[in-house]
């Protein structure tokens, strides 16, 4: 089986332009995510989707494989779809990992559980992490996106709602949060390209509520990150910190 990693790094960030160029322990953001990718053995090889050229002359200094893309896809999911058009004019992989330009402490492990989640699931088309969601402020904010699954950790619904609604107040509800870690086969890549957003996910804002509205299975898998995903500024402060006492 082959397996190939891409990491979408768009640099005008809304939330915080150029972040993945950003400076965490010396190194631009989006070394970790591909340095790490690079380490495990089941990847065969990993690329750098970019609309940028800052971002690919970054590239170009560390080495790392990197595809240019469209500056108009409205998301990252979108990104690696036409990436991955690219790529499989000369080479084909049976799974593509997707991990976020803006996630430095995601690890091996994670990667791999993300693929296994997906072998060990041959109905569903993509796999994506989750977490236990914890935190009174994170349920109420709409920057989380809080995941809906089944007792077999099918995905039910994404919403930036607080859900499930705590109705009955004495029971010990479980919240789960969506993480940017995914894996997809080539034909869950290829719903994005063929299909525009649709009602569920230009109200939410959630791009794998695509592969919901087109009937396809996505199956989670917990994942226990230790560290912040890179969303804002403040993000970028608080990895510092975590750094500073535990280096990658």
């Amino acid at each position: 089986m082959k397996i190939c990693t891409i990491i979408p790094c768009r640099y005008n960030s809304t939330r915080f332009p150029g972040k993945p160029l950003e400076i965490l322990n010396n190194k631009p953001l989006l070394y970790y995510p591909y340095s790490e990718a690079q380490k495990n053995k089941n990847i065969n090889k990993v690329y750098i989707a970019t609309d940028d050229k800052r971002i690919a002359d970054t590239c170009d200094k560390f080495g790392f494989n990197f595809i240019m893309t469209s500056s108009e896809h409205p998301t990252g999911t979108d990104r690696i779809a036409e990436a991955y058009e690219i790529i499989k004019k000369n080479e084909n992989y049976d799974i593509i990992v997707n991990v976020q330009g803006d996630e430095p402490f995601v690890n091996q492990k994670h990667i791999d559980d993300s693929i296994k989640s997906l072998k060990e699931n041959p109905e569903a088309c993509a796999s994506n992490g989750i977490c236990k969601l914890t935190d009174l402020n994170d349920l109420m904010s709409h920057s989380s996106v809080k995941a809906a699954i089944s007792k077999n950790y099918k995905l039910l619904f994404l919403t930036r709602s607080g859900i499930p609604y705590p109705n009955v107040r004495t029971l010990n509800i479980n919240y789960y949060k969506q993480l940017g870690l995914y894996a997809f086969r080539p034909e869950a890549l290829n719903i994005f390209s063929n299909n525009s957003p649709s009602n569920l996910e230009l109200s939410e804002s959630v791009e794998m509520l695509r592969l919901l509205e087109n009937d396809k299975i996505v199956i989670t898998f917990m994942v226990d990150i230790n560290g912040p995903s890179v969303d804002t500024y403040n993000d970028l402060l608080a990895a510092r910190n975590i750094l500073k006492s535990k280096p990658l």
